[in-house]
């Protein structure tokens, strides 16, 4: 067994001692330098790490983040539609939810906060899911943002060989069609004259 982990479980032992378990805590100490070496990871590279908030399931922990990491965090990638609209409620800006949804009421709630001005965006994958947060949307007059979850897989030999997950069923951009004005969808936001 690794030495450190050893004297660390040592000590968080004996802190713990006479305490009632299950408990849950933090070393910020840990916490702080794996933000630092991470930020540091994105050094001169003009990209950000945008926080999976499915892996910090604390809003205090979430600012200590933004707060510790400067410039090299942006943004929150949530778990559900709830947990952003949840995260935008205490002050949470640049959410986009991971996984499709097409619940009513998740959509109604996204549509809502949108026209809030909360800057949330949905996954989609599939014609169904655009046409799904189409309906919410204009069912609350605004636009709801989409970010389209493409397989990037590598098929050297079409469908024969696939390197990958397979998440999507998205392949590329012509996967999902174009409004009848011939823009694509995911280059425009929804078309209020034509729809999906």
């Amino acid at each position: 067994m690794n030495p450190g982990f050893t004297a660390r479980y040592e000590k968080y032992r004996q802190i713990f001692s006479g305490r009632r378990l299950p408990l849950a805590f933090v070393d910020l100490d840990n916490f702080d330098k794996n933000v630092a070496f991470v930020a540091e990871t994105q050094e001169n590279t003009g990209k950000t790490i945008r926080v999976a908030s499915k892996s910090i399931r604390s809003p205090d922990l979430i600012r200590r983040v933004f707060d510790m990491g400067g410039k090299a965090f942006k943004g929150i990638l949530s778990f559900t539609v709830e947990e952003a609209c949840f995260l935008a409620d205490h002050g949470f800006d640049d959410i986009v939810v991971a996984y499709p949804s097409v619940q009513k009421t998740d959509l109604a709630l996204a549509a809502e906060k949108t026209a809030q001005g909360c800057n949330i965006c949905l996954m989609a994958d599939c014609r169904e899911h655009l046409a799904a947060i189409s309906a919410a949307a204009r069912n609350r007059g605004t636009t709801v943002r989409v970010c389209l979850d493409i397989d990037m897989s590598f098929r050297p030999f079409g469908r024969f060989l696939h390197i990958g997950v397979r998440r999507s069923p998205v392949h590329g951009v012509t996967g999902i069609g174009t409004c009848r004005c011939g823009k694509g969808y995911a280059r425009h936001k929804p078309c209020r004259d034509h729809g999906l």
